[in-house]
């Protein structure tokens, strides 16, 4: 489902910036705050790599675990304040 989503979507993307005639790139930011990781690594698997959280200490929980902490994933701050990068 995960899978068929993302391929909606950047389908979506992609006819918009042809009606548009957008030329720069557009970065689809995943919002990871009510999924597991089983469904984080879904998304990674079929190509997504920016996601966004909005509370510190479940960015930390999820992206540091075993599974995510070693995958090339962007993680984006979606709160006013800021919280360190998790490296």
């Amino acid at each position: 489902m995960i899978r068929t989503n993302l391929d909606r979507i950047y389908n979506n993307i992609y006819k918009i910036k042809e009606r548009l005639k957008i030329k720069y790139p557009i970065k689809l930011v995943a919002v990871s705050k009510t999924r597991s990781i089983k469904d984080i690594m879904e998304a990674y698997e079929n190509g997504q790599i920016d996601f966004g959280e909005n509370k510190a200490i479940e960015a930390y929980n999820k992206f540091t675990d075993k599974i995510l902490h070693k995958k090339n994933i962007i993680l984006h701050n979606l709160q006013t304040r800021i919280f360190p990068v998790i490296r």
